[in-house]
């Protein structure tokens, strides 16, 4: 099989669309995990650009195909083909990005377990610009993503952009959970999360620090017409609203478990609203649709 360079697989990546879900709004980041829920997005043919910290900015970028439908990858005659692949995306990182697996005459990254350890000591980091998840159902034995895993996590690095200098940038690490199905065609990515504090680790799925990750685990938000209702909050919580394009709409503290966030005055539309813990200063995000 053809494999494609790096260059060539981000400008063909560029080509499939725009993000497949915007989410604004930036956190305050004194040593916090960052953690965004999102609708799961897949499926045949779909593609995800992670925009991991939020800031407009693409990350990495996650796409599923084959040979019916695209010619993105092989030459004539090489067959049927069906890929799950990923790759980091912002040209802007200058290649410091990357994604934990296995490397060698491909790359094929690792397929984490829930709690494995994401940290600058790994030294299985790759930058290359097409990453195997899973190839004709890892058909070559060489892949992690196969059919039936379910959940697992992607371990990714990034760099952060913080000034015009270059000792302003800082590296983070952080993952996406993306579950497959019964079929290589069969995947979602589900949220994703990194540590806010420059070259601190993460573990895969951790969305707090220090405190039982089932604080955040628990919350329900329900969207009713121009209210929010929030159930199983920790004691005390900060609340944000955003619009879409990063404008803080609405604020304020809950004081119960079960709250209710009154919006009368925000037009109908797509929001994010951030919930931050008062005591490990967690953060969670999730959208929601007033009406």
């Amino acid at each position: 099989m053809k494999k494609t360079t790096t260059q060539k697989f981000s400008k063909r990546l560029a080509k499939y669309g725009a993000l497949s879900v915007a989410i604004a709004g930036v956190a305050e980041t004194n040593g916090q995990i960052v953690y965004t829920d999102i609708a799961d997005v897949g499926g045949a043919g779909a593609f995800y650009a992670l925009d991991i910290n939020n800031d407009a900015t693409i990350d990495f970028a996650i796409r599923q195909f084959n040979s019916a439908t695209t010619t993105s990858l092989g030459s004539p005659g090489s067959g049927f083909y069906n890929i799950l692949a990923c790759a980091p995306y912002s040209s802007i990182a200058n290649y410091s990005n990357a994604i934990l697996g296995n490397s060698g005459a491909f790359v094929y990254p690792f397929a984490l377990s829930f709690g494995a350890a994401i940290n600058s000591g790994q030294i299985a980091w790759n930058i290359d610009g097409f990453q195997t998840m899973n190839y004709n159902s890892c058909v070559y034995g060489g892949d992690f993503w196969c059919p039936g895993i379910g959940d697992a996590y992607l371990g990714l690095k990034f760099k952060l952009i913080n000034g015009p200098g270059p000792g302003d940038d800082t590296i983070h690490y952080g993952w996406a959970r993306i579950g497959i199905g019964a079929i290589a065609s069969d995947w979602l990515i589900k949220d994703y999360a990194y540590n806010s504090t420059p070259n601190a680790p993460i573990n895969a799925g951790q969305t707090v620090l220090g405190i039982d990750d089932n604080v955040f685990s628990k919350i329900k938000v329900v969207a009713l017409n121009k209210s929010i209702r929030l159930y199983n909050l920790p004691e005390t919580a900060r609340y944000n609203i955003y619009s879409m394009t990063g404008q803080e709409v609405l604020k304020g503290t809950t004081d119960n478990r079960d709250y209710v966030i009154e919006a009368p005055t925000l037009a109908s539309g797509v929001y994010v609203l951030e919930l931050t813990d008062s005591n490990s200063k967690g953060v969670i995000r999730k959208k929601v649709v007033l009406q």
